[in-house]
């Protein structure tokens, strides 16, 4: 099983922790695909049973 951790990071701080939540997925068993927005391909989410999505917060609001 397939799981995509998808995250938006302008400085670094978003894929830091998105690299994290892929390290705890992969500890399960499962199969991470660890993706930026600007790198991720539609077949990646048709085949991945789950997404974890990652996104800073700027005045209140998602990225």
């Amino acid at each position: 099983m397939q799981v995509l951790v998808l995250y938006y990071s302008k400085g670094g701080n978003t894929r830091q922790l998105g690299e994290k939540i892929a390290d705890g997925v992969r500890s399960t068993g499962l199969e991470v695909v660890l993706r930026s927005t600007a790198e991720v391909s539609k077949d990646d989410f048709l085949q991945s049973a789950g997404i974890i999505a990652g996104s800073p917060v700027y005045f209140g609001v998602m990225a």
